[in-house]
């Protein structure tokens, strides 16, 4: 099967079962239900790991668990988000604060290299 064939059998085939995720906004603050599992869980966020037919934000765990990558990939955006927020008023941010996002950056390539 070549070309538009094998992406039409992928589509419908809904890549193997697996669900999308995307890494959107948060637009309240308060106590959220976890999209998967249900639990209740506090967002401090901005960010927040959604599946794609739901409204509702995947909890940390669930993230971890079922998209890795994605989780790491919002991991190194609220380090980023929170260093950036820190440090704005300095020449150049701390040293450990540098190092926070160095250890984010390479979670997430190890994660999305598998």
């Amino acid at each position: 099967m070549h070309g538009l064939g094998k992406l039409n059998a992928i589509l419908a085939d809904g890549w193997n079962g697996m669900k999308c995720y995307a890494i959107r906004a948060v637009e309240e603050s308060n106590e959220k239900s976890c999209a998967q599992c249900g639990k209740t869980f506090r967002g401090n966020s901005t960010l927040a790991l959604f599946a794609e037919d739901n409204d509702h934000p995947v909890c940390r765990n669930c993230a971890r668990k079922l998209a890795p990558a994605m989780s790491a990939l919002l991991d190194l955006a609220q380090t980023a988000q929170r260093i950036g927020r820190g440090s704005r008023h300095l020449l150049t941010p701390p040293m450990e604060s540098l190092l926070d996002l160095a250890h984010a950056a390479e979670t997430y390539s190890t994660s999305a290299a598998r």
